[in-house]
């Protein structure tokens, strides 16, 4: 088979080699648009709910997204996924009901390096005597509550003049980094041996 497509492309005009070539390198460049990881933290909160300052705690998250329209920026239908705090969503809105009650939903979401980042989001789960309820809006509050049949948890936390933002790229190359890493060595392969 390969001595076959050997003969083919040995057989076919220099214009249709290019067009072949072009194709090619079309499908690899496409291939290269991913998923971009950002993660990200604020630091020092008022903790509403003990009703003190925290200016040490820290929550954490990251988001993947893809820059569609190659602006620098993300908005929210370039959303894959978001992870803040306990809240963990993928970029949908959603209810479901049947002896349990789960909603969840990204309100808002944006990111620039400018701007900043914005999110609002929920997710809330009740099942019998369980209750979940996760909340953000950055730049105003983080809640978590957590109700049993006997115990819970409160976490309600503001943001202060002080909270602090922080980002990071992913530090682990894209596999498509990779693959044009490859793509322009044999670029350059091909390049030096027609020189010959």
């Amino acid at each position: 088979m390969a001595v076959k497509n050997k003969l083919l492309l040995a057989q076919t005009g220099p214009k249709m080699k290019k067009v072949i070539l072009a194709g090619i390198l079309g499908a690899l460049v496409s291939a290269s648009a991913s998923a971009d990881t950002l993660y990200f933290a604020y630091k020092g909160f008022y903790d509403a709910y003990h009703g003190v300052l925290k200016p040490n705690e820290s929550l954490t998250g990251h988001f993947v997204a893809n820059d569609l329209n190659n602006d620098g920026a993300y908005s929210k239908n370039e959303l894959v996924s978001l992870k803040i705090g306990r809240l963990n969503l993928e970029n949908v809105c959603e209810s479901y009901s049947d002896g349990y009650f789960i909603s969840y939903c990204v309100k808002a979401f944006s990111y620039s390096a400018s701007e900043g980042l914005t999110i609002d989001a929920y997710r809330n789960v009740s099942v019998e005597y369980n209750a979940h309820y996760n909340s953000v809006k950055t730049g105003e509050f983080y809640k978590y509550t957590w109700h049993g049949y006997d115990s819970g948890h409160i976490t309600s936390w503001t943001w202060t003049p002080e909270t602090k933002f922080v980002t990071s790229t992913s530090p682990v190359p894209e596999p498509a980094s990779i693959a044009m890493l490859g793509l322009g060595l044999g670029t350059l392969m091909l390049a030096r041996r027609r020189r010959r």
